[in-house]
């Protein structure tokens, strides 16, 4: 069962096709996550995904699975996050 808020199908996507707020995940958009998600750092993620929060990213990667591999530190944050063995983040 998913921990993320339920996505809006009557929602779209921008002029510019960044998603707006609760926009279903589109195809693209979730092989982007399945192949940058483990490995590739915050700032690589969210230029790859735009329109789309480090929250909305996190809870899609927990939906699908999907685990960091490496640290790697939230923009403006000083505290590098993993993924714990358990799928929760640790500090």
């Amino acid at each position: 069962m998913s921990t993320c808020p339920p996505e809006h199908p009557e929602q779209d996507h921008t002029e510019d096709h960044t998603p707006r707020p609760g926009a279903p995940w589109s195809p693209d958009e979730v092989e982007t996550l399945k192949t940058l998600y483990p490995s590739a750092p915050w700032e690589d993620l969210l230029e790859a995904l735009p329109g789309r929060s480090p929250g909305a990213i996190g809870c899609k990667a927990k939906d699908l699975k999907i685990k960091r591999e490496t640290y790697h530190s939230l923009p403006g944050s000083h505290t590098r996050h993993r993924a714990s063995p358990g799928g929760s983040y640790e500090e």
